[in-house]
């Protein structure tokens, strides 16, 4: 993991220091422990079954998120050769926000996650393989790929009560 921290124009690997940083604005991050897989999981190409049983493999993190609110997950493999890849990058490397918690486990790859934070301050994280990021619901954020174009991830949802609810409104 690396954080470069726009207004002081600086940067750490220290994943202590890192962990401390974001802890300070809500946002969780760390380690996890892979487990072996006997193919890529960076091929777009895997069978439905055969991503369930992926994720099935990380109970040991779903029981974190499986009883809250809204509660859902979805597998994620983006790759240079995937041909939706940079369609999907168009929608998320803009700055938003969500109106659920996010949590990232980075199983293969690396990718960005970019925060404007409520202080004012702008910091930038690179997540790779082994490694977990919070995105808070209502956080103003981007996501982007390295250079590489490479990751796949378990991304886990869920709401708090801190969001207001996504109201649809037709302005015809």
């Amino acid at each position: 993991m690396k954080l470069y921290y726009y207004n002081r124009k600086k940067e750490t690997d220290n994943l202590n220091l890192i962990s401390k940083i974001l802890s300070e604005y809500g946002i969780n991050s760390g380690k996890f422990d892979l487990k072996k897989t006997e193919y890529s999981v960076l091929d777009n190409s895997l069978p439905e079954n055969t991503r369930i049983d992926l994720m099935d493999s990380y109970k040991n993190l779903e029981r974190n998120f499986s009883n809250l609110n809204g509660f859902r997950r979805d597998l994620v493999i983006l790759t240079k050769d995937f041909k939706y890849t940079n369609f999907i990058l168009d929608k998320f490397s803009p700055i938003h926000f969500h109106f659920e918690n996010e949590y990232w486990y980075l199983l293969d790859g690396k990718c960005e996650f970019g925060f404007l934070l409520n202080d004012g301050n702008k910091i930038l994280v690179t997540l790779e393989k082994g490694e977990f990021l919070q995105v808070p619901e209502c956080a103003w954020q981007w996501f982007d790929l390295t250079e590489d174009k490479n990751m796949a991830a378990i991304r886990y949802f869920y709401k708090t009560e801190k969001s207001p609810t996504k109201i649809e409104i037709d302005i015809g």
